[in-house]
This record gives C-alpha cells, structure tokens and sequence, in this order.
C-alpha cells in the first residue's frame, strides 16, 4: 500500500552548512548538541525504577561530574554489575540540550547513542524500541516515514539514535559543544536542532512517554519485564564488546614484531655492500693488467726466436697486485725486493747480451782485417 505522506524535504536535501554558535557567549540555548558524561543506561532506569543505574550509585554524587575521576568510577562500577560501558560513557556522548539552565543548576538533554552500531530498531530491547528515534541519515529512515530527526548540519554518524526521554543532568556533566572537526569547517563549529526539529522533538517525546504510561497502566508488569530485558541486552552486549577488544588485543598481538637490530643490520650489509664495490673495481683493474703483462712476457726476442718468460713467483704476484691497488687509491708503490726467480732471470738475460755483444765485436774485427788484407 503506498503512503500518502509526502517525501521528506530534509531527506531529500540534507543541510551541509556548518554551523557556527557564539563563541562569546558560554551559555548553551535548546537545540544545541552537546558533549556529556553520562550513561545511556541513566534515562532507562529513570522511567523503570525511579532510580540511577547501579553502576552510577549515590556515591558519584561526592565526586566531581564531568572529570576523568568520575567516567573511571563509572567504568569500574559497570564492570563490576556486569553492564559494562562504551568508550562514549567515558569520554562523553552528544546529547540534545531541551531548555534553559534552572535555578538548581541542572538543564533538560536526550541522550544520542549508536548502541555498538545498531541499526534495526528490531535488534533493541523493547523500552528502547519504544523511545528511539532515528537520526538522518540512517538505515531505518524511509524518504515518507514521520518519525525521525535531523541535525544541522548533517549528522556525521550513520545509525545513531535519539532517545526520546528527557531527563535532567548537572551543568559540570557538560564538557563542551559537539565539535564538528570536518575538514573545511570554521573554528568553533558544531551541531544543533534547528526550531522546527526541536519543537519535533518535544512533540515526539511527549506522544511516546503517554503512550508508554498507558501501557504501563494496563499491564502492572510491564516495568519489572521491561527491565529485565533491559539488561539481558546490555549484558549482551558488553560480552560482546569485551570479546571484540580481546580479538583486536589478539590481532595486534599476532602481527611479527621486528628485531631492533633490524635496521643496524641492513644499514652494515649496505655499507659493506658500497665498501666491497671499490674492492670488486681494484681486483678487475689487477686483473685486467696482470693480463696485459702476460701478454707483454710472451713475445719472443728480437731475432726471431720465441722464448718463454719463466713464470712469476707468488710473492711477486702478490706484490705486483698490491702495488697498483695502492696505486689507484693515491699511495705510492711500495718498493719490492727482488727475489731469488729475479736474480736469476736478470743474470741468464745479462748473459745472453754479453754473448751477443761478443759475436757481434768479432764479426765487425773479421769484416775490418779483411778489409786491410785487400788493400794491401
């Protein structure tokens, strides 16, 4: 069947522009949305007993609300009653300011809350069902549907609630407007209700507690169920939390931790990586030379016939190579010692010329008495 109702001009186009109050001015005006250290849990035992939660007993009313001291209580008192408490029960939640600060020092506010990302209102406790209102944008919106809010400007939250059931909360619970930090934004800029959603809103909460009052009087125990589904849910739910944190400890704890010497370690592997590169470079400009002088030794004598050069010591290898490694690093050669393989080359060369020298003196003193002998 299709509804009659007209689309939703705020559904169809959302508010983008921010919104900047007074900064001069510390007082809150209704519609603003603030931050607050409370627990959701606080307006849902207000309507079912009467009463604050257990977690936040009488004795948090001796310690300074709206402090760090106070949300660690709360955790540890939540705890210990097995409800638990999210990270915006200590931090600080948004919540919608209804009106004007009273004599007491006490202003009216609906609490915001996801629920650990609960977007079917199927998937609440029945008490929740009843007071929560769905805030743009959500999965529960419908383009036709009446019962919802918007924020100016848009929400940045997607499937956030708003419970419609106002209560009173001190003004130290308050720590401060909810910041809109979107890049772009202006110092200073926040959210709010605008007139027409906030007179909505007041509307909302006062069809809902009537409604729920004439439920409540038809069945006498309609409050003792209600709550005890109540904390079934948030039991629930903070197993289910404390057992998302232990898999994410798990996770962290699982990924291979570096050794601190890691990096020591490649940066010496580097180093002597461009250290034995000059190395490489010595030995095959050794190499490369100690080639050309084995070619050198090879080439016979003058007169045709080939003899072999006698092959080199060890120690005169080593000294040749190490001479033209200093010599290419800027070091003068070292002077070499001639060895025993020297001394003996040197003397057979020394003969060979003095043989030489010998036969070609004789020839040139019988080419001359020949010569004379003519003449004669």
């Amino acid at each position: 069947m299709k509804s009659n109702r007209k689309p939703c001009a705020e559904c169809l186009r959302p508010t983008i522009a921010p919104y900047v109050p007074d900064l001069g001015d510390p007082r809150f005006i209704a519609g603003d949305i603030c931050s607050i250290i409370e627990m959701t849990s606080t307006p849902i035992y207000l309507l079912l007993t009467g009463k604050v939660p257990p977690s936040r007993g009488a004795s948090a009313s001796n310690m300074s609300w709206g402090t760090t001291g106070f949300a660690r209580w709360v955790r540890a008192q939540a705890e210990s009653a097995g409800e638990g408490v999210s990270d915006e029960d200590e931090k600080g939640r948004p919540a919608v300011i209804l009106g004007p600060t009273t004599m007491s020092g006490e202003v009216q506010v609906c609490l915001m809350a996801t629920f650990d990302g609960t977007a079917s209102l199927a998937c609440l406790p029945p008490v929740l069902q009843h007071f929560c209102i769905p805030i743009y944008p959500h999965a529960e919106i419908r383009p036709d549907g009446p019962n919802h809010s918007h924020v100016t400007p848009n929400w940045p939250v997607q499937n956030t609630w708003l419970i419609a059931l106002p209560f009173d909360c001190k003004m130290n619970q308050i720590t401060g407007r909810w910041e809109d930090r979107r890049i772009g934004n202006p110092f200073g800029a926040s959210y709010r209700l605008s007139p027409v959603e906030l007179r909505r809103l007041e509307g909302l909460c006062s069809a809902r507690r009537m409604r729920w009052d004439a439920l409540v009087a038809h069945d006498a125990k309609l409050r003792e169920r209600s709550l005890t589904e109540y904390k079934v849910h948030m039991k629930r739910a903070a197993e289910r939390r404390k057992a998302e944190r232990a898999a994410m400890k798990a996770r962290r704890e699982s990924i291979p931790k570096l050794p601190p010497t890691s990096t020591t370690r490649n940066t010496d592997h580097r180093h002597s990586e461009i250290q034995s590169q000059p190395r490489q470079a010595e030995q095959s400009t050794t190499t490369a030379i100690a080639s050309g002088s084995a070619l050198q030794g090879t080439a016979g004598p003058s007169d045709g016939t080939s003899a072999a050069t006698p092959p080199r010591s060890p120690a005169t290898k080593r000294s040749h190579m190490w001479s033209y490694a200093q010599i290419i690093k800027g070091f003068k050669p070292p002077a070499r010692e001639p060895s025993p393989s020297n001394e003996s080359t040197h003397s057979k060369t020394k003969s060979l010329m003095d043989v030489s020298i010998l036969q070609a003196a004789k020839k040139i003193l019988s080419s001359s008495t020949k010569t004379d002998a003519s003449h004669t």
